[in-house]
């Protein structure tokens, strides 16, 4: 009676585990599902790459104006918006094409921000504990930002030190501390459109990938990160 008691039970264990995680199982799948086209597009012919930054940059551009579009200061944000995002997607053709093994570089930055966006999401529902900035995105802790830190040095530091990326040699001790800047910097990006979101009243900036929302949603910490990486990279050159 017992034994059947407890295999009734199971069932419903694993329904509360899927409706916890549900946001979760949608952004692995997703990733699934569209990091081989990424992937595919970095390696793979500079016309395909240019041709899906032109796209999703055009994507970006139209999220970011109908979040924008009807504050208070929507003209001032639009043409903020424009430029960030011009100056973003051009340091990410930069980080492509500027150096010799382009295609990794452009891998590993975009890796380590998947990285550090999981591990945020993993670390703050795990740990939980007091919010960062409640006032701009209720759900993001200070657990999670540990978390984007540890994700973003840990995936940049491994890749660093063992992926051919044609640089100089930069010892442990630099790239933790860059990987974690670059953590911080990440949640950065997504803090951002996430003060927008809320001043707009708007949970999501489209509905174009399931889990994530817009295309803005799911990039917004790359925004950020590709020109800040872009410089890092050519201080490490120097």
């Amino acid at each position: 009676m017992t034994d059947g008691l407890a295999k009734s039970k199971q069932p419903d264990i694993y329904l509360e585990f899927l409706k916890q995680n549900l946001s979760l199982i949608k952004r692995i799948l997703s990733a699934l599902v569209l990091a081989p086209i990424v992937v595919y597009c970095i390696f793979f012919g500079s016309f395909v790459f240019m041709a899906l930054v032109l796209l999703a940059a055009t994507v970006t551009s139209h999220e970011w104006y109908n979040m924008v579009k009807d504050l208070k200061n929507g003209t001032a944000l639009m043409v903020f918006g424009m430029v960030y995002i011009a100056i973003s997607f051009s340091s990410f053709i930069f980080l492509r094409f500027g150096f010799e093994q382009g295609a990794w570089i452009t891998l590993v930055v975009m890796l380590s921000v998947w990285s550090s966006d999981i591990m945020a999401y993993v670390f703050g529902k795990t740990f939980k504990g007091p919010r960062m900035c409640p006032q701009i995105s209720p759900n993001k802790t200070w657990a999670g930002l540990g978390g984007s830190v540890f994700g973003f040095a840990s995936v940049l530091t491994v890749a660093m030190l063992y992926i051919p990326l044609g640089l100089h040699a930069v010892p442990v001790y630099v790239l933790l501390p860059i990987g974690a800047f670059l953590g911080i910097a990440a949640q950065g990006g997504d803090l951002l459109v996430s003060r927008l979101k809320r001043q707009a009243g708007i949970k999501d900036t489209g509905q174009l990938i399931p889990g994530h929302g817009g295309l803005l949603d799911r990039i917004d910490a790359l925004l950020l990160i590709a020109p800040i990486s872009a410089l890092l990279l050519i201080a490490l050159q120097g």
